[in-house]
C-alpha cells in the first residue's frame, strides 16, 4: 500500500504541487500513514468480520474475544509494514527500489530471520540437542532475537491471548515472553520507521 507515498509522487511530480499548499511536511507523512492505516483496517475488520459471522452461524461456542484479539492483533502487524514501506519511499530514490526494498524486508522477517537464528543455535549447539531433545531449551539470546520481529512478536500475542494455545505453550516461554512486550515491540516498529520517514522527508530537497 505505502512504498509509493512519496517516492512515486515525486516521480509523478504531484509532490511538489502538494508541497506548495499551507501543508507542512510532517502533516503529508502522519496523513497518508493515517490514510493507509485506515484503509488497511477497515478492510480487515470487513474481510475478517465477514468470515467471522459466516463461521459464528455455523459453528457454536466461538470465542469471539479471542477472534477480536486476532483481527486487531493483525492490523497492528499491517500497520508495521505500512510505516516500514513509508520509510523505503521517504529513503529511496526510485518507485522500484522503493517496492523491492518492502518486498525484502516481508521476506526477511517471515524467512531469512528464523532461519539465520536457528542456523546459529545449530551452529552451537548441534542439530541432535536442537531438534531431538524435548527438555531443552534455547539460550535468551534467541527468544530475543526472535521476538524482535515484528511477524514473531505478532504470533507470541495473538498465541498467549487465544485460550487453547496459550493452555499448550504455558511453561515453554520465558517469562519475558508476555502480551504487553508483544505489543510494545509491535508499537516501536510502527513508530520508529515513521520518525525516521518524518526526518528524513523534512531534510530531503524535493
Amino acid at each position: 500500500l505505502s512504498y509509493a507515498t512519496i517516492v512515486g509522487e515525486r516521480e509523478k511530480g504531484s509532490l511538489s504541487l502538494l508541497l506548495s499548499y499551507p501543508v507542512k511536511r510532517e502533516e503529508v507523512i502522519v496523513g497518508k500513514f493515517l490514510g493507509l492505516s485506515s484503509v488497511l483496517a477497515i478492510a480487515t475488520l470487513i474481510g475478517f468480520g465477514v468470515s467471522g459471522i459466516i463461521i459464528g452461524i455455523n459453528v457454536k461456542g466461538v470465542k469471539w474475544g479471542d477472534y477480536g484479539i486476532f483481527i486487531l492483533s493483525s492490523i497492528l502487524l499491517g500497520i508495521v509494514y505500512i510505516s516500514l514501506a513509508m520509510l523505503f519511499s521517504c529513503l529511496l530514490k526510485k518507485r522500484s527500489t522503493a517496492m523491492g526494498a518492502s518486498i525484502f524486508i516481508w521476506f526477511l522477517f517471515v524467512m531469512i530471520w528464523n532461519i539465520i537464528l536457528f542456523g546459529i543455535l545449530i551452529a552451537d549447539y548441534g542439530i541432535e540437542k536442537v531438534t531431538a531433545d524435548e527438555n531443552w531449551m534455547a539460550p535468551n539470546w534467541y527468544y530475543v532475537c526472535s521476538i524482535i520481529n515484528p511477524l514473531s512478536a505478532f504470533s507470541l500475542l495473538v498465541s498467549l491471548n487465544v485460550g487453547i494455545v496459550q493452555a499448550d505453550i504455558a511453561g515453554k516461554l520465558p517469562s519475558f515472553y508476555t502480551p504487553e512486550v508483544s505489543l510494545l515491540i509491535l508499537f516501536l516498529w510502527v513508530i520508529i520507521p515513521l520518525l525516521i520517514a518524518l526526518y528524513i522527508f523534512n531534510k530531503k530537497d524535493i
